[in-house]
């Protein structure tokens, strides 16, 4: 279904979560790159009774701003549920900002720009631009592509957000808003660790943007609402901004591209008076700072990443995987932790999947070992039909099968048996390696890696995961 081409009215009866007759008064969500649509776990929480309703459109984040599918759909949304005697509230992120003022004046070409928008909040905004961006549609910055995934390289959206294209060719919606747009930037830098040409580097969002004050993706010039691309230390110096371009607090939040979420959700919830409770962590920094860092002129780097925490295809938003609602990558050969890897000068020693399709992993949950201390082949669950993997790397198996398991590894790295536990007369435990069979499981290929070995550092049974318990009332602890 395209909800591009469907009228106000149908789109109402698609995309709400509440009774239009019943509640008169919306949040109307808009995503940004990458994303389909907006995350459940960052939406502002409200209370029994409360009128507010969530309107949540769905549309292709990646898209350019002028793409029809998503610029209609987003019209439509905005023109009904803040219009038609309805109020509303706007939250956008990152370039979801830029479709915002973008919706706004083609709201008010088409002379149905709503009465009813009480306020909007800019999450990260991206509307002014970002020199990542900017970086991103150069043909030599190849060794970005590994920075941003390389499940997703390039993103059409890419070529519009450009400082440059923002406030050039997209200058006129900038100054579109007609009540209050509530800014929130942060100050957290996002990085990852290479090797090229055998020496460790690191690679950082932050460096490429003025003054190195960003979010790790987004300038704070832009994520703050100014009206010009330099260097700014905070929400609120005195520089001019574009119209009606507020702000939730002077200083900027201590958050990354990520973490931003979790200020907004609690500055909106004290806007509306609702509870809030909700967590949104930042991507952990780990990157040592004395390394040095990449150089971008490189086409590409000369293996996979020696330390990347929590790569882009594996970011959550307050909990929340960023890439829901994209079908998933398949593939026979896939290189960043896949199964073979790939430059951009030529292959380097190939291998198959070991199936004839695998499907990229995308999620850091748990890899399930036949042998005891993580030794023996990896697997997946494959419930539901997710692919994580423990360091949601590899590529996995399209394939169901029944393997009966011994032990476990986390998102930690943490190698952990599967125990048995045995209750005694008296209440002591005691624990015993034991089994459990995932009905489900599909098979985990990495580059190299046949068949793990035992694992040294494994936990033994007393630190190991309960598949199964058992109470022996009539004999005392051993």
């Amino acid at each position: 279904m395209k909800l591009a081409w469907l009228s106000p009215f149908v789109l109402a009866a698609v995309l709400l979560d509440a009774n239009p007759a019943q509640a008169a008064r919306y949040f109307v969500y808009l995503h940004g790159r990458s994303m389909w649509s907006w995350p459940t776990a960052a939406r502002i929480t409200t209370a029994n009774g409360d009128p507010w309703s969530h309107i949540n459109p769905y549309f292709d984040g990646s898209a350019r701003l002028e793409d029809n599918a998503a610029r209609s759909t987003i019209n439509n949304t905005i023109a009904y549920y803040c219009g038609y005697g309805n109020e509303c509230v706007i939250i956008c992120t990152s370039a979801g900002c830029a479709r915002m003022f973008l919706s706004f004046s083609d709201l008010k070409a088409e002379q149905r720009y709503p009465s009813g928008i009480l306020w909007s909040e800019a999450v990260a905004s991206a509307a002014g631009g970002t020199e990542v961006a900017t970086i991103r549609t150069r043909s030599w910055a190849k060794l970005m592509d590994k920075w941003f995934n390389v499940e997703t390289p390039y993103a059409p959206i890419d070529e519009d957000l450009p400082p440059s294209q923002m406030r050039g060719y997209f200058s006129f919606i900038q100054n579109q808003a007609t009540a209050p747009v509530y800014h929130l930037a942060g100050s957290r830098d996002i990085c990852v660790t290479f090797r090229i040409l055998g020496i460790k580097s690191k690679l950082c969002g932050n460096r490429f943007m003025p003054g190195r004050l960003g979010d790790g993706l987004v300038p704070v010039h832009s994520a703050a609402g100014y009206a010009d691309a330099g260097a700014h230390a905070n929400h609120a110096d005195g520089s001019a901004k574009y119209t009606f371009r507020g702000y939730e607090q002077v200083p900027l939040f201590d958050a990354d591209h990520l973490g931003i979420f979790r200020p907004y959700i609690e500055n909106m919830s004290i806007r509306v008076a609702v509870a809030n409770g909700t967590v949104c962590p930042n991507v952990p920094v780990v990157v040592d700072p004395n390394l040095p860092e990449a150089s971008i002129v490189y086409d590409d780097a000369d293996g996979a990443y020696t330390a990347e925490w929590t790569p882009l295809h594996l970011l959550k938003i307050c909990g929340n995987d960023m890439w829901a609602g994209q079908a998933p990558i398949y593939a026979t050969c896939q290189g960043e932790g896949g199964c073979c890897n790939s430059f951009s000068n030529g292959t380097g020693p190939g291998c198959s999947c070991g199936e004839s399709l695998c499907v990229l992993s995308k999620v850091e949950t748990i890899s399930y070992f036949t042998g005891v201390n993580c030794s023996g082949l990896e697997y997946a669950n494959g419930v539901n039909n997710t692919y994580g993997t423990h360091d949601g790397a590899g590529m996995v198996g399209n394939s169901w099968a029944s393997v009966v398991v011994r032990s476990q590894r986390d998102a930690s790295g943490q190698c952990r048996p599967l125990v048995r536990r045995i209750t005694y007369r008296g209440g002591c435990p005691e624990y015993y390696q034991s089994t459990k069979t995932i009905s489900t499981a599909r098979r985990v290929y990495r580059p190299g890696i046949g068949s793990y070995p035992s694992d040294p550092a494994a936990f033994g049974p007393w630190n190991g995961v309960v598949v199964s318990s058992q109470n022996n009332p009539n004999s005392y602890c051993p």
